[in-house]
């Protein structure tokens, strides 16, 4: 599943580049890459415990979620550099993919910290 889903990532990577640099519809692209991802954890979420009625939904919810995220990466690269012209691309990368881990570090802390267990009220305590 797992070479399958990365085999499929490439190839809609290679197909929405392709669709990008001729059409420069970056904005409709965007949106979508942020709405189909939801709908098709949705379908994964739906699809748990696993049996072998439904994996046919899981591989399907795999093979859309990874086929769009994976796309959506280089996607965003790209309008980066076409909207920030003048400036290097590579500066411009960097600096996106360093917002880009404050921000997910800062959401993971936060999560972390919602879901964090208080010990002591079950009998153990912390030394």
């Amino acid at each position: 599943m797992g070479a399958a889903s990365v085999f499929v990532g490439v190839v809609s990577t290679v197909v929405l580049g392709g669709l990008l640099d001729r059409t420069r519809a970056y904005k409709v692209s965007l949106i979508t890459s942020s709405i189909l991802p939801v709908i098709a954890l949705i379908g994964l979420l739906y699809s748990l415990p696993v049996g072998i009625e439904r994996f046919q939904l899981v591989l399907a919810s795999g093979m859309i979620y990874t086929s769009i995220v994976m796309a959506a990466i280089p996607m965003c690269m790209s309008f980066s550099a076409e909207v920030t012209y003048p400036m290097q691309a590579s500066t411009v990368n960097g600096l996106l993919q360093l917002f880009c881990q404050i921000v997910s570090g800062v959401i993971s802390l936060s999560g972390v910290n919602y879901l964090s267990v208080d010990f002591s009220e079950g009998g153990i305590t912390q030394e």
